[in-house]
């Protein structure tokens, strides 16, 4: 614990920077626990307590009040998505885990943001009759060997599904 007995008061334009990098660790997803070390590290508190407050303060002005609705917290999310692809290494970028990783992150800012198109199945308003429903083919029926698989064990199923050709996948 740090204990500063002649720590100056920092002027504005230093508490406002002090306050965006405790915001830009929050957006980070960094744990509040991480981020009040990293305070007293830089002496910009003189006590642990008040490293938390400069913590509250922070969330505070990122969420402007305390009780923060879902469309805030769903913004907050989107913007920690993207901070984290930005901050992914130019390197594994370029790799197929890369690429893999972006398009995860891409895909959850696309459902959190409401873009994604989701259709919805119409259900029938009434029963269908009987005319609707054609015939059954006795072929589908059947099974296509007379194996009864369920009685295999995990291991002769392995071995079968490892048999079988690419294309029959």
């Amino acid at each position: 614990m740090a204990n500063i007995k002649n720590c100056a008061r920092p002027d504005k334009a230093e508490f406002e920077r002090r306050m965006l990098a405790i915001q830009g660790w929050m957006v980070e997803g960094v744990p509040s626990a991480l981020i009040v070390q990293q305070i007293l590290a830089k002496e910009w508190a003189k006590s642990e307590r008040h490293a938390f407050i400069l913590v509250q303060k922070g969330r505070a002005r990122w969420v402007k009040y305390e009780d923060d609705n879902l469309d805030e917290k769903r913004k907050m999310k989107v913007q920690e998505l993207k901070n984290r692809i930005r901050g992914l290494n130019n390197i594994f970028k370029g790799t197929p885990q890369g690429l893999r990783t972006i398009l995860m992150y891409e895909k959850e800012i696309i459902k959190l943001e409401g873009i994604a198109f989701n259709p919805m199945k119409l259900l029938p308003t009434a029963p269908p009759s009987h005319e609707d429903i054609p015939p059954a083919n006795i072929n589908d029926l059947q099974p296509s060997s007379d194996i009864d698989y369920s009685q295999l064990s995990d291991e002769v199923l392995q071995a079968l599904y490892n048999a079988k050709k690419p294309e029959q996948l």
